[in-house]
Parts: C-alpha cells; structure tokens; sequence
C-alpha cells in the first residue's frame, strides 16, 4: 500500500498508509515520532511501528518532524501542534475520534511528544490562533524517552534541540515542566539503556506521580536504548538489539492501557 502524504503548515509531513486507516465507526488516531536524536527520524519507530497500533484498531500516522539547521528551538512542537491540530479539524475525512488523538514518541521522538504533553497549553509556546483544545493531546506513549537536560541527559538530541542557550536548557528539562494539564502517560525504559539512562524516566513518573497525573510505568531490566518493537524486524546485531519477547510486551500493554483510558 502507497505511503500518503499530509504537509503541515509548519513544513512538517504526517505519514499514513491507507490500510492503516478505517471505514467503519470512528477510532482513536496515534501520531508516531520516531527517535533519532533529534538528527533523523528512525526507519525503525516509524511506519513499521504504525502497523501493529492499527492492527489493534488505532488510526495512525508518522510525524515527520523537523531536525534541519539546528539549534531546532520549538520547531518539531510547532511540527506537532500543526499534526494535531490537522488531525482534529479534519476528523470526518479520516474516521478517527477528535477526543482519542495520542502522540507515541521514541528516546528524542519521547522528548518531542513529553515537550508537547508538558507545553500544550502554554500561551508564551503557542502564540498562534489554535484555541487550546484543539491542540490538546489525550494521551501520550514515551519510550525510552530523552527527559533531562541536566546530569543523565542525551547530549546530541539536547545539544541540537537547544545549542548552547540555557534558557532553551531550561525550557526543555521536562521533569521541571510537568503540570496537571499534562494528558494520562504510558512510559517505558530498560535499566540498561546506557544512552538515554533509566533515570530520565524514573525523573518524569516521579514528577507526573507529584502534579498527581494519571501514568504507568514498566522498565525491563534488560536490554540496550532504541529497541523500538522489539521484534525480528528491528533486529539489529551490530548494536545489541535483538528480539526480546518480554520487552516487546510493551505494545500490548500500552494498547490495552490506552483502549481502557479511551473507554
């Protein structure tokens, strides 16, 4: 099935496959983005990870985000906002439920769709005309996401999101941003994820847990960062990722969290 096309205002893309879509009664839509450190977007958290959310039933899409000429700055967020934003007002055309839109982010891609779960309804953010709650996600799904910009942080995805400003540093150490109005979160890690530590997310539940945010957490013990689905088909040797069928539970549990969140 042909790969279609959305272009955002912002200059982002949102990637679908027809068969990834549904004709009978309305769904939830997922907005998938890929890790990459804020330098590419991963072929393997991309449309491959769309699949199996619409195998369950869940409408999906792959953000194309921008990661050109950095420091990116809000870029990618204005490359969100616009996604979901599309997705609401254009509902009827793609059969999806404009109060079920979640945002599924991997390691950078995590820190994308976090930034937008924490600064959604940020006015000094969004200075656009979007009325809030059409920019508002439902729910977020963050695996192994980049969180801090502070002691266990990504330096590549925080120095290309943000140079060498501290104000940008501050802005995106998300554990600081975490606030009631961000949506219910399902987050991932494994403990031996040595290039974005474990402490990035145990930082995020702490403070979700604080603002008293609705949120589940599972880290697998074993297993290195970028592991995605956790299937043969992102197996690659030369970085240590193999097939893991206790990781790649992940899936279904999120799926069965997000369906009794929706429910």
């Amino acid at each position: 099935m042909a790969v279609k096309t959305i272009d955002l205002p912002s200059g982002g893309e949102l990637l679908y496959e027809e068969d990834d879509l549904f004709a009978s009664s309305p769904t939830g839509a997922m907005i998938i983005c890929p890790g990459g450190g804020y330098t590419f977007k991963s072929k393997r958290e991309h449309l491959n990870v769309g699949k199996r959310f619409s195998m369950e039933g869940i409408a999906s899409f792959v953000l194309e985000y921008t990661v050109e000429n950095p420091p990116l700055k809000f870029r990618p967020l204005d490359d969100l906002a616009d996604a979901v934003v599309y997705l609401r007002l254009h509902y009827k055309k793609y059969n999806i439920d404009p109060n079920r839109i979640a945002v599924c982010g991997f390691s950078a891609g995590g820190h994308l769709a976090l930034s937008f779960g924490c600064l959604w309804n940020r006015q000094d953010v969004y200075k656009s005309s979007y009325e809030r709650e059409l920019i508002r996600p439902n729910a977020l799904i963050l695996c192994y996401p980049v969180v801090t910009t502070g002691k266990f942080a990504h330096a590549k995805s925080i120095e290309n999101l943000c140079g060498d400003s501290k104000e940008l540093r501050e802005w995106f150490s998300l554990e600081n941003q975490v606030n009631k109005d961000v949506p219910p979160c399902f987050v991932w890690h494994t403990q031996e994820d040595v290039s974005v530590p474990c402490q990035n997310s145990l930082a995020l539940i702490s403070a979700l847990q604080e603002k008293g945010v609705v949120a589940e957490f599972h880290l697998f013990s074993w297993g290195p960062h970028g592991l995605s689905l956790a299937d043969d088909s992102c197996t690659e040797p030369e970085l240590n990722r193999f097939p893991d069928s206790h990781v790649a539970r992940w899936l279904p549990l999120s799926i069965q969290w997000i369906k009794r969140m929706w429910a």
